[in-house]
């Protein structure tokens, strides 16, 4: 497609991985075909599922693209470590995001972003920030239908935050937040009262 003629539209979401890992690997080329990659109009694809997933050079601004129907961002950044851009994603219909954010700790993760997520639909968010070492923003999320938080926050190292999680439909949260070294006892302790109070 030539980026005078026409948006990028993606109809599969192997076509968009495709591009995604062109851009990884020569954005200045991937640009001149594609367009400027936050206009594609990437409203077909549903499944985010693994998306930038190893892309480690990665790191351009997607806060233009249409997410409403995603129902799935399992693993959407994992290992892409220098990824930290601002995510304005419509995330109303996702009901995963397990390993989200996950990284290596052999991997130096970038993102430290603020997080304006509709997290109402979400069910699952296992090793959602494992690993995400410089992230430390408030998660003002709707875990009300989360089951599953087991590792959530896991080798987080930077994370310290007070949390206001609604865990009634949580059924793991083992090792959620093991290892975050950072976590102050105050904040400890709001998220314990937090906790118990839910």
């Amino acid at each position: 497609p030539s980026a005078s003629l026409t948006i990028f539209a993606p109809v599969t979401k192997s076509e968009l991985q495709a591009a995604l890992g062109a851009w990884n690997a020569n954005p200045t080329a991937t640009a001149d075909a594609y367009g400027a990659i936050g206009t594609w109009d990437v409203t077909a694809v549903t499944d985010f599922s693994h998306l930038l997933n190893g892309l480690a050079n990665f790191d351009e601004d997607l806060s233009g693209w249409d997410t409403s129907r995603v129902t799935t961002m399992k693993s959407c950044f994992s290992g892409a470590s220098n990824f930290n851009q601002p995510l304005g994603f419509d995330t109303s219909s996702v009901t995963s995001m397990n390993y989200m954010f996950y990284n290596r700790l052999s991997d130096s993760a970038a993102f430290n972003q603020p997080l304006p997520f509709d997290t109402a639909s979400v069910q699952r968010m296992i090793y959602m920030f494992y690993g995400a070492g410089a992230f430390n923003q408030a998660l003002p999320l709707d875990t009300s239908r989360v089951t599953d938080m087991n590792s959530m926050l896991k080798y987080a190292a930077a994370f310290n935050q007070p949390l206001s999680f609604d865990v009634s439909s949580v059924t793991d949260m083992a090792g959620v937040f093991d290892n975050t070294g950072s976590l102050s006892d105050c904040n400890k302790r709001l998220i314990e009262d937090s906790l118990s109070a839910s």
